[in-house]
């Protein structure tokens, strides 16, 4: 219904200053550009030995043509410059591919070889069927529309694109533009964690320079589903060493200038938090440590079955339980947003903060993260509904690792968290939202993966991200993912377990 609502609403504001011409917003499975800028439409970043640093960022923005909302690109030199979406079919006897556009510094954009020149101010850019190598009666641009901006890019760069979609019978000549400038509004990161304090000993590691591994136990974000949407040369096992687990090891072997952060991987594309007790005690208990962290990230599919926050509370509270017999170092990260988490946030975030408290470990909420700014604006970090691309994960880890490093973190500051210059503990719930300063590192990270076919493969990469300078090598991870199916199978195989189409959210959170 929300979905619904939103896209009604900004299709019929473009239909009043489109004269002659009906617009119908890029869209894929019915979710379109206008009500989730950024869902489906992924950045390509290139090879596994180019995705860190990150080099393009997206982020959903005020800054508007059409009064509400658009995607705003931030490319960083090196960037491979190109978002591709996947899409619904387009409209027979349409004009071509529009949008809006304006960047930080003159820039063409390109697609299907067809160059445009975009400028500073917001313009509009029309790509006919003809220029994109098809035609009007039966437009087909491949499987997905593919836009790059010219390289190479020495110079960050910013570039807004807002109202993507496709004009018919004729483009609009001469638009009539309501342009917004914002302002858009900062996440306080202090606001989605808890229970810092109860990482004492890992912190005290890490200060210490002593090894330890950092365990991902969770449904198909941890495995890694959707994470490669567009960058296509990767595959699920590629990704790996840049979800969230996996890239957190890397940004503290950065800060802390050692290699000692190793990760493992434990991820189930579908499964339930009681799904993932059956399997606990042999993929997490056995070969965790007392020194190990594990990261429990479950509780979107529990929702998505129907059951109540009570139920998903009791079943964590036993993984929980099974885990404290290895370790005590634990952060609870249930659920990413999907329309399933639709009237529970009050009721995840305190059921978050109810068993830090009674279970003595750390907390971080990423629903109200990803809704932080506007359930819509969240949708920018996600591949699809509830599915982090590895920019996603990259951004996650950035922002859950305050409860390990006490900064005080913000998002976004050009799609990046940086280190406020008043905040200082990341662990209180509160601090300021002013985002002045940032760090760096490098790392690199190595590892094994293996599916549920058995197969294995083994890839290294090198990065940077917020921490101290310094350049470190950490010792890698493995994973065991019965999601590792790589390519377009696992996509199909993930849509298949949780439909995520066409569902109105609750009401009434059972609680």
């Amino acid at each position: 219904m929300f979905k619904s609502c939103v896209r009604a609403a900004a299709i019929l504001s473009c239909s009043c200053w489109c004269a002659g011409a009906t617009f119908t917003p890029l869209a894929k499975n019915g979710e379109d550009q206008e009500a989730m800028p950024g869902i489906w439409l992924r950045p390509d970043l290139g090879s596994a030995a180019q995705v860190v640093p990150l080099k393009t960022r997206l982020w959903a923005t005020k800054e508007s043509v059409t009064g509400g909302m658009a995607l705003k690109v931030v490319l960083a030199p090196g960037s491979t410059g190109i978002i591709a979406m996947e899409h619904d079919a387009y409209p027979a006897g349409s004009a071509g591919i529009t949008f809006y556009a304006k960047a930080s510094l003159p820039v063409v954009v390109v697609a299907k070889g067809t160059e445009k020149s975009v400028g500073t101010a917001w313009s509009k850019i029309d790509f006919s069927w003809a220029e994109l190598g098809t035609t009007s009666s039966s437009p087909n641009v491949d499987w997905q529309f593919v836009l790059s901006v010219k390289g190479p890019i020495t110079t960050e760069t910013a570039v807004i694109l807002d109202r993507m979609g496709v004009e018919s019978p004729v483009f609009d000549a001469a638009p009539a533009l309501s342009p917004t400038s914002g302002p858009d509004s900062v996440f306080d990161g202090d606001t989605m964690l808890y229970g810092a304090s109860n990482l004492a000993p890992t912190v005290a590691r890490l200060a210490a320079k002593q090894p330890f591994t950092i365990i991902g136990f969770g449904d198909s974000v941890t495995a890694g589903v959707q994470a490669y949407r567009s960058t296509w040369t990767m595959s699920q096992a590629d990704c790996a060493p840049y979800l969230y687990f996996s890239h957190l090891a890397r940004l503290l072997n950065a800060r802390s200038g050692y290699a000692g952060v190793s990760w493992l991987q434990s991820g189930h594309g579908g499964w339930t938090t009681a799904m993932g007790l059956t399997v606990v005690d042999s993929e997490v208990v056995a070969p965790a440590t007392s020194s190990d962290l594990v990261i429990i990230e479950y509780g979107g599919n529990d929702l998505a079955a129907g059951h109540t926050i009570a139920q998903l509370k009791a079943d964590l509270k036993q993984v929980i339980a099974r885990v404290k017999t290895k370790t005590s170092q634990i952060i609870l990260m249930p659920a990413t947003l999907s329309q399933y988490v639709f009237g529970y946030e009050s009721a995840l975030n305190a059921m978050v903060q109810e068993i830090v408290a009674e279970d003595s470990v750390a907390g971080a909420d990423l629903v109200k993260f990803m809704e932080g700014r506007g359930i819509s604006f969240g949708w920018a970090m996600e591949a699809n509904q509830a599915h982090p691309d590895m920019m996603g994960h990259i951004t996650i880890a950035e922002m859950i690792a305050p409860l390990l490093t006490g900064e005080h973190m913000v998002y976004p500051s050009n799609g990046t968290p940086v280190a406020s210059t008043t905040g200082t503990t990341g662990s209180t719930g509160t601090g300021s939202t002013s985002a002045t300063g940032s760090t760096s590192g490098t790392s690199s990270t190595s590892g094994t993966t293996s599916g549920s076919s058995g197969s294995s493969s083994t890839g290294t990469a090198t990065g940077s991200g917020p921490g101290s300078a310094g350049s470190t090598v950490d010792s890698g991870g493995s994973s065991t993912s019965t999601c590792g199916l790589g390519g377009g199978l696992a996509i199909v195989a993930a849509l298949l377990v949780i439909p995520l189409r066409r569902r109105a959210p609750r009401a009434q959170p059972r609680v």
